[in-house]
């Protein structure tokens, strides 16, 4: 952002003076206005491709939030059809209900074909979201590939199977589906809370048994944290033999507590034995952090169990079997024995020699073990000692312990040292920590993990193995972990059997609910009334006649039993965001019914379920690389995330190979006459030559780009400037030839989708390289095309110049003032002014450094000399800013409030280049600046004003790759300005008598209505006025025919004007009048129109002497009086002027 706004202080004494001044030069004094720039810019100008929408392109909604925990079933199972032992995404996948490893009528499908081959196997990276937390899968629940085994979904992981609901898939009612009647309608609407009445007795009930107690030893009536709580199945209040311990050893009377509620596992209103019970202290009705947990959860019934021969027990009674209570340990030490964490490795440099650590000595990991600090050893704490002083004894201290994070049983780099006061194995508070940059919670245990008991065995205690013990192992690592279940298997079956010893459970996540599951909409309060719609169904996946956690709950609009295209989703099997999300499968819906068919191509991801229902997410776009307007296969796929219909790196590669980065340079920035921004630039894939391409902003997005140049040479050095006659030409420079040579191309642009009209036509012909074209139409429709000429070894530049005169291109042109051989001329600029001036500015290097300069001429010239513009009219040359920086890359405008606007870059002497911007408020007669415009490593600047009133600046950003940026200024309003946009006179030459047909245009280029009084002259002779009302932006063509009267001829000038409006700055009045020359009248007698009477004027007449019209011989022409005859007169005519001429 920058701030032109001048701040100077004003000496009082001088207040009278600088306001009479003021008042004086008011009405021409020109001020540059602040200007400020979008403050969400710079924007990355795009170069990729674009990205088209296609509505069959869908997807399978399924993913779970990054993040959320996946737990395995063994049975969960799949083919391996090419024999890698991994799941790949072709691969179906089974749920193996008999756990056989076939796959047997009844199994389920989840993705996939149906098995050709009945044989299936196991990925432990095949996981599923244990929706209802029993720790089995779950009809509904989403299956997915943890590819990096962390046991959470990772996005972009595959999903394998999500499950929706899918059409006409049977629904069935069960009457415990319930809702709140908000509006009191009786039935049920959308947004209505939908939950499972599990007591069914029409109130929204807590998860409470009356039946779970506890004996209160304190006698204070609430439950505390040691008393035992029991199942009193027979609720007399007192713990009978056969009642439930579910805590503690219970005895005596038992009392209620409302606090104590269940997790309802199987939604039956009671508790079972196997669900978790805690104590909600709070009384919210939500399991919160910190409240106690009674008794944890035991797995789900015939649950796989897995064995790992590092648990083992205290064998406190010297049975060689578990009992219950005895301690068991992880010995991931394995020796059998009870260890502290002791690694031997761990060892200390002895600076005092006095046989123990202090804090401040290395403590080092002696890697082989040999005593000795080498290089290669790993330095846990402090500052080891210099190597090349080395070897250095190390030294063991038995005190030194180390928190077994990965429980690897020795230390493992990142895990914590700790120093060992009073050898109790635990970190007590004041102790040391050696890694100081590692937290140590106090109480850490500083031995071997003790997984269930209170005592801790001491060290070296023997420790058994009883093969029973077994652990349900979620995330399929081989180990148990904290948090998994731990059984004793009693029957040795390898499951879970009802009534087996829950040695560890399953704490509830937090906040799970502590009452009757909410299907869909917000958690009534306790007692809210329920009601019964028989229109809302489940899909019962697993056929087992209830709804399940996981399982579809749908409305049944037309209670036809079957679940139809847009009847109401209540709730689907799992939470699902409505947008596509990496590793959810992408399909192409070729019939565009809105669910995956057989044979439909699957675009990404595993192959859904027949049937399974499909969604749209618009932002799912593929590259059209054939422009046919929809997705074939082969089409790269991406994910438009900041939805700018453009492939950006930041995008996600749905299918396909990423497209390959481009290099882009050059950035060329003009306004279309429909007000579109049209960006040029050339662009090369690494290692390949540059070609040209454009596209355009059409106020909300950017158009696909096109390319320009196709062919294999380098095109590169690309400019783009608008044309009266709604075309953009496009140049640039080629060595097609040869050698460098300047080229173009013009394309319709008042076109919704523009197209070229021309193929690349060559423009210079030169034995040297012409590089950087730039051009200006002026407003006589002429173009003007200037470029920097340069010898091979590029030792020499000069500027040239051309013009188009409307029907033919000249010859090349030194530029006076930018073709001094002993002088490197450069990167020219060319526009035209308010005033009608051709303004070049190019980079030279006349001093020790490269500065600007500029040099003017008229452009306001009826004809333009055939031998270019003479040298004595162009002024000389002007330095712009005196720099001591390499000055390059000019873009000269001007504003549409008269200000002159030079961007550039600069070349600091370090090596960085910036962009800098000067201004001049004067017409070039002083300059304000240079002032930084960018701060990162930014060349070649292309500024224009736009048809939205901004300054708009395109240039090269050199990152990791080079980019194009682009900005935009503030509006530019409150400007008053009309002008001539044009004047012609046709024909040029005309005999005396002839009439002149002329054609002027006023245009109000401000932003107010204007009244205007537009005059035309002939040299001082007014020929007619007209009164002018222009609206902002409004042109109106003027047409007048003016007859000549003889005998008068000679050279005139036609000149229209404009009278200037209030507000109106004296540089925007610069094209408040235009004029014409010479406009030739040729004296009587000049029958050919060729500008002299002569002899050939004299035979025309003679040969059609005494003819009238319809006469066989009758010319017009010849009829020099216009009377009707050519007779002696007109001889006479002819003679008086003959040798007169124009």
């Amino acid at each position: 952002m920058f701030d032109l706004r001048a701040k100077s202080v004003i000496r009082p004494g001088l207040l009278l003076l600088l306001l009479a001044i003021g008042m004086v030069t008011s009405l021409n004094l020109m001020r540059v206005r602040a200007l400020n720039w979008d403050p969400t810019g710079p924007h990355q100008a795009p170069t990729s491709p674009s990205l088209v929408f296609d509505s069959k392109l869908k997807f399978l909604d399924g993913a779970p939030p990054p993040g959320t925990g996946l737990k395995t079933d063994s049975r969960i199972k799949f083919v391996d059809s090419n024999f890698n032992g991994l799941w790949n995404l072709d691969e179906s996948v089974v749920y193996d209900a008999n756990n056989n490893s076939q796959y047997d009528n009844g199994d389920t499908l989840l993705a996939g074909v149906t098995p050709a081959s009945s044989l299936l196997r196991t990925d432990p990276k095949i996981r599923f979201v244990d929706v209802n937390f029993n720790n089995v899968y779950d009809p509904g629940e989403a299956v997915v590939y943890d590819a990096n085994s962390n046991g959470v979904y990772d996005s972009s992981e595959a999903v394998i199977y999500a499950r929706s609901s899918p059409l006409q898939s049977p629904e069935i009612v069960d009457t415990h589906l319930k809702f709140v009647d908000t509006n009191l309608n009786n039935v049920w609407d959308a947004g209505e809370s939908v939950v499972y009445n599990s007591h069914n007795n029409g109130l929204y009930s807590a998860t409470i048994d009356p039946h779970i107690k506890f004996v209160d030893l304190n006698s204070n009536n609430v439950w505390n944290s040691n008393e035992p709580v029991a199942y009193d199945a027979n609720n007399n209040n007192l713990f009978d033999a056969g009642d439930i311990v579910i805590s503690g050893a219970p005895s005596g009377v038992l009392k209620s507590d409302a606090h104590i509620k269940f997790v309802d596992t199987n939604l039956d209103a009671g508790w079972e034995q196997g669900e978790a019970v805690v104590y909600d202290a709070n009384n919210n009705g939500v399991f919160d952090t910190g409240e106690p947990v009674i008794a944890q959860a035991a797995p789900a019934p015939q649950t796989p169990l897995s064995s790992d021969n590092r648990i083992k027990f205290w064998d406190q009674n010297n049975s060689t079997v578990w009992n219950p209570g005895e301690p068991i340990i992880y010995d991931d030490f394995q020796k059998g024995y009870y260890n502290a964490t002791i690694d031997p490795k761990v060892r200390f440099l002895d600076n005092n020699h006095n046989g123990h650590w202090d804090p401040g000595e290395p403590v080092l990991y002696d890697k082989n073990n040999d005593g000795n600090y080498y290089s290669g050893d790993l330095v846990i704490a402090g500052t080891p000692p210099n190597i090349i002083d080395c070897p250095c004894p190390l030294t063991n201290d038995l005190h030194f312990r180390f928190v077994d994070t990965n429980r690897y049983g020795i230390w493992a780099q990142g895990e914590a040292v700790t120093y060992e006061t009073d050898t109790n194995n635990i970190y007590d508070s004041g102790e040391t920590v050696v890694t100081t940059t590692i937290p140590v919670p106090v109480g850490t245990l500083l031995s071997e993990p003790i997984i269930a008991g209170v005592a801790q065995p001491p060290v070296g205690t023997l420790l058994t193995v009883d093969p029973k013990i077994r652990f349900l192992d979620v995330n399929a690592n081989s180990a148990p972990d904290p948090g998994e279940p731990v059984i004793y298997d009693s029957n040795g079956n390898g499951l879970y059997d009802s009534g087996e010893p829950l040695i560890v459970g399953t704490s509830p996540p937090v906040g799970l609910l502590l009452s009757e599951p909410v299907i869909a909409g917000s958690v009534p309060a306790i007692g809210t009334s329920l009601k019964t719609d028989a229109k809302i169904k489940l899909v019962d996946a697993n056929s087992n006649g209830r709804w399940d956690p996981g399982e579809i709950v749908t409305y049944d609009s037309n209670g036809n039993g079957k679940y139809d295209l847009g009847e109401p989703l209540v709730s689907s099997a799992t939470p699902t965001d409505g947008v596509w999300n990496p590793g959810e499968p992408v399909v192409y819906d070729t019939n565009n019914n809105g669910v995956y068919d057989t044979g439909e191509a699957v675009v990404a991801g595993a192959m859904p379920v027949v049937n399974s229902p499909l969604k749209i997410d618009p932002l799912i776009r593929f590259i059209d690389s054939n422009s046919n307007n929809r997705w074939d296969p082969g089409e790269i796929v991406v994910y438009d995330t900041n939805n700018n219909a453009l492939y950006d790196t930041s995008d996600t590669t749905v299918s396909g190979n990423p497209p390959i980065t481009r290099l882009a340079f050059a950035p060329s920035i003009a306004a279309d006459p429909l007000g579109r921004v049209w960006v040029a630039w050339n662009e090369n894939l690494p290692a390949q030559n540059p070609s040209v391409f454009f596209r355009m902003w059409n106020g909300t997005n950017w158009t696909s780009k096109q390319q320009v140049t196709s062919d294999s040479n380098v095109d590169n050095f690309d400019f783009i400037t608008p044309l009266a006659n709604q075309t953009m030409m496009i140049l640039w420079s080629s060595n097609r030839t040869g050698q460098s040579q300047i080229f173009y191309r013009l394309y319709a642009s008042g076109a919704t989708n523009p197209y070229p009209t021309t193929n690349a036509i060559q423009l210079t012909s030169s034995t040297m390289f012409d590089v950087s074209p730039r051009a200006v139409q002026d407003r006589s429709g002429r173009i003007w095309v200037v470029w920097a000429r340069q010898d091979a070894a590029k030792t020499m530049s000069s500027i040239y110049y051309k013009y188009f005169n409307g029907s033919s291109w000249s010859s090349d042109f030194p530029l006076p003032g930018g073709s001094n051989p002993s002088f490197f001329q450069n990167s020219p600029s060319i526009t035209q002014t308010k005033d009608g001036k051709i303004w070049i500015v190019f980079s030279s290097d006349d001093t020790t450094y490269s500065n600007l300069y500029f040099t003017t001429t008229d452009g306001t010239l009826s004809s333009l000399p055939s031998t270019g513009i003479a040298p004595a009219s162009w002024t000389a040359k002007v330095i712009m800013f005196t720099s001591l920086d390499e000055d390059d890359r000019p873009s000269i405008i001007q504003s549409r409030d008269g200000i002159l606007w030079v961007f550039y870059q600069k070349d600091i002497l370090t090596g960085t280049t910036y962009i800098y911007y000067g201004t001049s408020s004067d017409n070039g007669a002083t300059w304000v600046g240079p002032v930084a415009f960018t701060a990162g490593t930014d060349d070649s600047p292309s500024a224009a004003m736009m048809p939205d009133h901004r300054i708009w600046v395109a240039w090269n950003r050199l990152t990791t790759t080079q980019q194009l940026m682009y900005t935009s200024s503030d509006q530019i309003l409150n400007i008053h300005d009309l002008g001539v946009r044009g004047l012609a006179a046709t024909p040029t030459l005309v005999e005396s008598g002839d009439k002149i047909n002329i054609t002027v245009t006023a245009l109000n280029y401000g932003d107010f209505q204007e009244n205007n009084i537009l005059t035309l002259r002939l040299n001082s002779t007014i020929l007619t006025t007209v009164s002018l009302t222009l609206n902002s932006m409004q042109s109106r063509v003027i047409l007048y025919t003016y007859q000549t009267v003889q005998p008068a001829w000679g050279k005139y000038s036609i000149t229209t004007s404009l009278s200037s409006v209030v507000g109106e700055n004296s540089i925007n009045q610069g094209d408040n009048s235009m004029s014409i020359a010479p406009e030739r009248v040729s004296p009587p007698g000049d029958v050919d129109r060729n500008g002299v009477d002569n002899i050939l004027d004299v035979a025309l007449v003679a040969y059609s002497f005494g003819s009238r019209p319809g006469g066989r011989t009758w010319n017009l022409a010849a009829d020099i009086n216009h009377d009707g005859v050519v007779d002696i007169l007109d001889v006479a005519l002819v003679a008086f002027y003959f040798g007169q001429h124009v």
